[in-house]
């Protein structure tokens, strides 16, 4: 049986493996390494008790201020059990400093990389996460897109081989979890929120959060929508920290409440009126809970979620005029519906024809 590695370090590779990992463990000698990127030891099993998940076997301590740093010292630490385990292939998802670190340290060892949600382009390059993806791409035997437009990217960038499609796995994990969700939470009840009309939003990215003027924009787009329902936030520490350092606030009727678990953001996505959000992930988990999402970037790299009308750029670059009318426009009652309505039509794995039939 062959032995292979996983390397994920994050809360959103974790939750994007979940339906991924129980079918490889099935096929393969599975062993997990959790970099704690972003949380620690017991959060991240917690996570993985939660979602019924393999327990990862190496966890290392990688979290830094300076991601140059590090980088560096978790293709130290990944190179070093490696070399101990020599697994068949590495598997890497997304596009974190994890997932070029795992993918680095393996071609550098020989070992095969595999790399899921391959192709995806925001066309930013100013942004970290896109030149990971161009990286990892380029170092993986296997690339794993999810739709046509990652795949055609890929081709552009003269990666022709061994390239297959793959079902998203955020948009499986989606099915999978919201039933486990559905039996844990009590979230709603918690902020007393059963039977609210409320949007839900979040704000993390550093392209955003790192600019005071995209700051400002973002408190006086949550101040305008706040005027005519209730906003709730789950502020992550980091963003609470910037807010404060630029002397910036936000309205008095905005509820923010601390960071929550995955199971319980699934149950707040679900219930909400709309979400208002920064992050990739939460793209493609609004599709599946059928919740309209307004996506506060000049660009993504999810198109297909735009395309099918389900979710909308905000951007953070128009003026106070265009983001009011935008507003006005496009967030108003009968446009939310019209969202609501639209059904979209996106692969969800349906058997275990997935990663695991061609690694």
């Amino acid at each position: 049986m062959k032995k292979i590695f996983v390397v994920i370090g994050t809360r959103p590779e974790i939750i994007k493996m979940s339906p991924v990992l129980p079918f490889m463990e099935e096929k393969f000698k599975l062993e997990i390494l959790y970099t704690g990127q972003h949380y620690s030891k017991i959060l991240s099993e917690k996570i993985f008790e939660d979602l019924q998940l393999k327990i990862p076997k190496y966890y290392l301590n990688s979290k830094s201020t300076n991601s140059s740093t590090q980088l560096g010292d978790m293709i130290k630490k990944i190179s070093k059990i490696l070399v101990e385990e020599l697994p068949s292939a590495v598997v890497v998802h997304g596009d974190t400093n994890t997932t070029l670190a795992g993918a680095l340290a393996a071609n550098k060892l020989n070992i095969p990389v595999v790399h899921i949600e391959s192709g995806a382009r925001s066309g930013n390059k100013n942004e970290p996460e896109e030149l990971n993806r161009i990286l990892v791409d380029q170092i993986a035997f296997i690339n794993f897109p999810f739709d046509a437009n990652s795949k055609h990217s890929l081709l552009k960038e003269n990666i022709r081989k061994n390239i297959f499609l793959l079902p998203n796995t955020a948009r499986e994990a989606v099915k999978r979890n919201i039933k486990i969700a559905k039996q844990k939470s009590q979230i709603l009840k918690r902020y007393q929120l059963e039977g609210t009309k409320y949007v839900l939003s979040t704000l993390h990215r550093a392209t955003n959060t790192n600019n005071p003027t995209v700051l400002k924009k973002y408190i006086l787009l949550i101040e305008k929508v706040s005027q005519q329902y209730k906003v709730l936030i789950p502020m992550h520490p980091r963003t609470k920290k910037l807010l404060k350092m630029h002397d910036l606030s936000l309205p008095k009727n905005v509820k923010v409440i601390p960071p929550v678990g995955y199971l319980d953001f699934l149950i707040l996505m679900q219930k909400a009126f709309y979400i208002i959000s920064d992050s990739g992930g939460v793209v493609d988990e609004s599709l599946v809970l059928n919740t309209p999402l307004f996506i506060f970037r000049n660009e993504t790299e999810r198109d297909d979620v735009i395309s099918l009308g389900k979710a909308a750029l905000v951007k953070p670059s128009w003026g106070k005029n265009a983001l009011f009318k935008f507003i006005k426009t496009k967030m108003s009652d009968e446009e939310i519906k019209r969202m609501k309505d639209i059904r979209g039509s996106f692969k969800i794995l349906a058997s275990k024809k997935n990663v695991t039939n061609y690694i």
